[in-house]
C-alpha cells in the first residue's frame, strides 16, 4: 500500500473528488476535517506552517486513508523540536481526525507513522481533539507502544452531548426534575413580555445574508467574544460558512422579540446530529426572558422534528448544557514524541 506525502496546497484540489468520497464513508468524519473545511482553514491559517497530507491507498489504488497535517510553527506551539498537528487550530476546531475507510483504520494510522519515521521522526506529533470515538485514539496509542515511542494520551475536554428521543415529550420528560421545570417555565414566558418569534436558515444564501446579524449579535454578548471576532477570523467564518453551506451542513438561527434579534447560534447539521457552534446574544433584549436559553430549547424540539438523533454541543463544559441533558464525551489530545531506539515495523494488510 503506498502512502503519498503532499506537501503543497496544490493537493486540495489533486485529491479534491477523492478526498471528498472518502469523507462520505469514514466513520471518523466530521465537518471539521472535510475538504471544505481544511481548505478554508488553510487558506486563512496556513501560511506560517507547512502541509504534510498523507494519503494511503490500497492496492486497487483507491485512496482508503487521509491524514490532513501540518508543520506548526514554534510560535504556536512552545514546543524546543518541530511539531506535527492536524490541518486547523484549537480555537476553531472542535474535532481533529484522520479519515479511513472502513477496516484499514489500524493499518493507516501504522502508515502514518512509518512515514513519520522515513521523513525524520524528529518532530513531535502533536494531535488535539481527536473524539474519544474514533480508531486514532486506541491505534496510536497501541501502536505506539509496540514501536517504542513515547505516547502519552490525556482528555483534553469534553463535548457534551443530548441523545434524542422520538418525541419532545419523551425528552422533556427525560430531564432531572429541577431542570424540566426551569425548561417548562422559560418556554412559558414566550409571548408573556412581547411577541416572541423564532427562524431558522439554511440555504446558502440566506445564510450569507443574515451572516453579518451573526457577527454583530456575537461581538455584542461578551467583550471576550469581541476580541476573538477579529477581521482574520470574521473572513474565515464567511468563507466557512459559504463553503459549508453548499454541503447543506449550516444553518443560522435567530430569536426575536417584537420584532428585534435578541439571540442566535451558527451550527451544523451533519450525519444526524445538530451541532452548536458558536452563538450572540443582545443583551439589553428582553434578558429576563433569556432568550439564549429559550432560542435552545426551541432548536432541542426542532432537531426531534427532524429525527436528528443527537444535539451536540461541541468543545466546552459550561454547566447550562448539562441542565439540558447533556452527557460529557471526552475529546483527547496525543503526543508521540520519538526515543532513541523506536522502530517501526509494518503492519499486516487488512482482510
Amino acid at each position: 500500500m503506498p502512502v503519498e506525502h503532499f506537501v503543497d496546497e496544490a493537493v486540495f484540489e489533486h485529491l479534491a473528488e477523492e478526498w471528498e468520497a472518502l469523507h462520505a464513508m469514514s466513520p471518523t468524519a466530521t465537518v471539521f476535517n472535510s475538504l471544505a473545511w481544511c481548505r478554508v482553514w488553510w487558506r486563512h491559517f496556513g501560511a506560517s506552517g507547512r502541509l504534510h497530507v498523507l494519503a494511503v491507498r490500497a492496492e486497487e489504488d483507491t485512496l482508503v486513508g487521509l491524514a490532513p497535517m501540518r508543520m506548526a510553527p514554534p510560535h504556536e506551539t512552545g514546543f524546543s523540536r518541530p511539531v506535527i498537528r492536524f490541518v486547523g487550530s484549537t480555537d476553531l476546531c472542535d474535532y481533529q481526525d484522520m479519515l479511513f475507510a472502513p477496516g484499514y483504520e489500524w493499518y493507516v494510522v501504522e502508515r502514518l507513522l512509518a512515514v513519520w519515521e522515513h521523513v525524520g521522526c524528529q518532530c513531535a506529533l502533536d494531535l488535539h481533539a481527536v473524539p474519544h470515538r474514533s480508531p486514532t485514539v486506541h491505534a496510536l496509542s497501541a501502536l505506539c507502544q509496540q514501536l517504542g515511542y513515547s505516547v502519552v494520551r490525556e482528555a483534553e475536554e469534553v463535548c457534551p452531548v443530548v441523545p434524542l428521543p422520538g418525541r419532545w415529550q419523551d425528552y422533556v420528560q427525560s430531564l432531572d426534575a429541577k431542570d424540566r421545570r426551569e425548561l417548562r417555565r422559560k418556554m412559558r414566558k414566550a409571548g408573556r413580555a412581547g411577541l416572541v418569534s423564532w427562524y431558522r436558515v439554511t440555504d446558502p444564501a440566506h445564510v450569507a445574508e443574515d451572516l453579518p446579524l451573526f457577527f454583530a449579535l456575537h461581538r455584542a454578548g461578551a467583550p471576550e467574544k469581541a476580541a476573538f471576532m477579529d477581521t482574520r477570523r470574521e473572513a474565515f467564518f464567511a468563507d466557512m460558512v459559504s463553503s459549508l453551506a453548499a454541503h447543506g451542513w449550516v444553518w443560522l438561527a435567530f430569536l426575536l422579540v417584537d420584532g428585534t434579534p435578541a439571540a442566535c447560534y451558527l451550527g451544523f447539521d451533519f450525519r444526524g446530529e445538530i451541532q452548536v457552534y458558536n452563538s450572540g446574544l443582545a443583551p439589553t433584549v428582553a434578558p429576563r426572558l433569556s432568550p439564549g436559553w429559550m432560542l435552545l430549547g426551541y432548536l432541542i424540539e426542532h432537531a426531534i422534528a427532524l429525527r436528528r438523533h443527537r444535539f451536540n454541543f461541541l468543545r466546552g463544559e459550561e454547566a447550562y448544557k448539562y441542565q439540558f441533558g447533556a452527557r460529557p464525551e471526552p475529546i483527547y489530545h496525543l503526543r508521540v514524541v520519538p526515543t532513541a531506539h523506536s522502530s517501526v515495523r509494518h503492519a499486516p494488510a487488512p482482510t
